[in-house]
């Protein structure tokens, strides 16, 4: 799985380079504000039923036929209904014809996405990652080869939207294959359907707070400052994000293993959690602090100076990468002890405090710089580190202990020394600083005794075996 993820996250590299240099940051604004709009009724069609399944799976697998198979069907009828009328409400809003149709096409990628859920997840309970793993590979070769088709024969921001489409149905029918032999005996089971959404909604709630505070962003910077602002915006986020991938297949891996431990915060469950959350921010850190000191060479190389604007606003985003991989983390460590619940009061928090926020740091930030997008990044740093410190109040007692926040404090010392490095050669060639950068880095950490050789081998080992284990 790790190695399906790097190579995605390549592919992912090469489209989020092709398509904003052939639509241009407008365009490409537009395309991610239709893929935020419908976004949230795909949220809830799915009604937090992946999480559900996955646990309850985990802890009981004679239930996968009977579940998977009935969330099916729930999820079809959901996504439908809500495809409807994400395009009924754009078009009773007065959006423009393009718009619609990007919101049109994104609501069958929506619709493709819920279905596919009762599948990976029950995969995902049972820990048989691999298939998964080579499934979103394909789908993402379709998604990077039907996209740049596109963009290569001029079709249109529309037909780049068709491609994400196209990729999703892909996925959904591969892995609906896959799963199709353990349902054998499953029957439509109406009463099961309500057993499923009374059971996802606890981690609806909780999605929907930490969905809302991280999309509501794009519709109201779309609103005060435009389809360009909205552009830079989420090419910048997308490049921040794309080494979150680690810090979600962790995640995917650990959650399963926990919610089979129980609820009760055993030795062995703190343990695994307080590994994951090192590996995560040995991994983030470094990273983002590499990101914010060479945001300005990858804008101007890549884009070739036409998204400059988006320096800033890459570099106040790094600064949220390892707040995201800890809320990963966390919040899985969270769901796994049952604590969903207090959780989503947290998410809520955030919520309203990021759309509260952003309603004047926006129009502050476009009056103040003409850049609406860095209020934006400005409140996404200050919500994401607001979640941070919510799930630390609620975690369960011996995870995030001294030694592990004598780790993240040590692995953040080294994170200066780096930045201290970097900036005292000045402008030299890029690739110069990224190499100097890693050894000042890793020199440092052993230095300090974050980690030895033998513990880096140990513990990229055991994730390794648990991401490839197979049934």
């Amino acid at each position: 799985m790790l190695l399906s993820q790097m190579f995605t996250w390549a592919l992912s590299i090469v489209l989020l380079i092709a398509a904003p240099r052939a639509l241009g940051s407008a365009a490409y604004g537009r395309l991610e504000f239709a893929t935020t709009f419908v976004a949230f009724f795909g949220l809830v069609a799915s009604l937090g039923t992946r999480t559900y399944l996955v646990k309850a799976i985990a802890r009981d697998n004679s239930q996968l036929n009977q579940l998977v198979f009935n969330a099916l069907l729930f999820n079809l009828i959901c996504s439908l209904v809500l495809a409807a009328a994400s395009i009924g409400l754009s078009i009773g809003l007065g959006y423009q014809r393009s718009v619609v149709a990007l919101i049109a096409v994104s609501a069958i990628s929506m619709t493709f996405l819920t279905l596919d859920i009762p599948a990976s997840s029950g995969f995902q309970g049972l820990q048989e990652m691999r298939g998964l793993a080579v499934v979103a590979a394909v789908q993402e070769i379709v998604l990077v080869g039907l996209g740049l088709l596109a963009l290569w024969r001029g079709w249109g921001i529309t037909w780049v939207a068709a491609a994400f489409a196209a990729s999703y149905f892909v996925q959904f029918s591969a892995n609906a294959l896959r799963i199709r032999p353990k349902l054998r005996g499953a029957t439509p089971r109406p009463a099961l359907w309500w057993s499923i959404a009374r059971g996802g909604l606890p981690f609806f709630f909780s999605t929907a707070a930490i969905v809302l505070y991280g999309t509501i962003d794009i519709p109201l910077l779309q609103y005060f400052a435009g389809d360009a602002d909205v552009g830079i915006y989420s090419i910048a986020y997308k490049w921040v994000g794309l080494p979150a991938f680690f810090a979600s297949i962790v995640m995917t891996s650990v959650l399963p293993s926990l919610s089979a431990s129980g609820i009760a915060p055993t030795a062995e469950f703190t343990q695994q959690a307080n590994k994951a959350i090192r590996l995560v921010f040995l991994v983030a850190a470094p990273i983002a602090t590499g990101i914010g000191l060479i945001s300005a060479d990858v804008l101007r190389v890549v884009y070739s100076g036409e998204l400059q604007p988006g320096v800033p606003v890459m570099r106040i985003l790094a600064l949220h990468l390892p707040a995201v991989a800890l809320t990963m983390i966390l919040g899985t460590v969270l769901i796994a002890a049952d604590k969903q619940r207090a959780w989503l009061v947290i998410g809520l928090v955030a919520a309203v405090c990021n759309i509260a926020t952003n309603l004047f740091v926006i129009p502050w930030s476009v009056h103040q710089f003409n850049n609406g997008a860095i209020g934006a990044a400005i409140v996404t740093v200050g919500t994401e580190a607001l979640i941070v410190a919510g799930g630390i109040w609620l975690k369960p007692e011996g995870v995030l202990d001294r030694q592990c926040l004598r780790f993240c404090f040590l692995v953040t010392i080294a994170c200066a020394c780096m930045v201290g490095a970097v900036l005292t050669v000045g402008d030299v060639f890029v690739g110069v600083r990224i190499a100097l950068g890693a050894a000042v880095f890793g020199l440092t950490s052993l230095l300090l005794g974050v980690v030895t050789r033998s513990e880096i081998t140990q513990a990229f080992g055991e994730v390794r075996n648990t991401l490839w284990r197979s049934g």
